[in-house]
């Protein structure tokens, strides 16, 4: 895989991409935050246009959590994880997955009954906790088809942009002047490649 993401700073929080507060990270000094495993979620277990979208929506929160079940298998707990991204907000229902997507996603049984008993129990509606079952099932079959069904180069990609996640986020404290710093990535010739996105000083002659 290869590409493009950014990561924003303002006041010292850390944000991903175009999404401004909605896709905060957390604050740079604070060690407690994982950044390592929220810009590789970003990165890998997100859509492409993920890196360069505006706003996220639940469903595509729930999706990228089906695709965490694919990427690292076994390595967290889904169903908690899916509860705790589901909308408690009663006025906002969950959008369902398109007609023909749910469809064969019933019809080839990847919808995963237990979970929307699970969320049922946990309090969510019956509507939302089938609609998060199926964007969950969509978002895994989505990564798998795009690996392929092979779930090691998921794994591959995921870590590459874990481990390098600290050189990058150390480079923020090389530059004095910057918004932002932009990030080219290829994982199969395992390159990493960064610029700084420099915010505008009057100034500063820039021509």
């Amino acid at each position: 895989m290869k590409g493009r993401f950014s990561l924003r700073l303002n006041d010292g929080y850390l944000s991903f991409g175009n999404l401004g507060e909605k896709g905060l990270l957390g604050e740079l000094s604070d060690s407690r935050v994982n950044l390592d495993n929220l810009i590789a979620h970003d990165v890998i277990e997100h859509s492409v246009a993920h890196r360069t979208k505006k706003y996220v929506t639940y469903e595509d929160e729930l999706r990228a959590t089906g695709a965490i079940e694919f990427v690292r298998m076994g390595e967290f707990e889904m169903y908690k994880e899916v509860s705790t991204t589901m909308p408690w907000d009663y006025h906002r229902e969950l959008k369902p997955v398109p007609y023909i997507i749910g469809q064969h996603l019933i019809n080839e049984r990847h919808v995963d009954v237990d979970l929307i008993r699970y969320l049922i129990k946990e309090g969510h509606s019956v509507h939302n906790s089938r609609c998060a079952a199926m964007h969950v099932a969509w978002g895994y079959l989505q990564k798998q088809h795009y690996y392929n069904d092979y779930h090691g180069r998921a794994a591959h990609d995921f870590h590459f942009i874990k481990h390098n996640v600290p050189q990058i986020i150390q480079e923020f404290s090389w530059e004095e002047v910057y918004t932002g710093i932009s990030v080219y990535f290829d994982t199969d010739k395992q390159i990493i490649r960064t610029s700084f996105i420099r915010k505008y000083e009057p100034w500063i002659n820039h021509y």
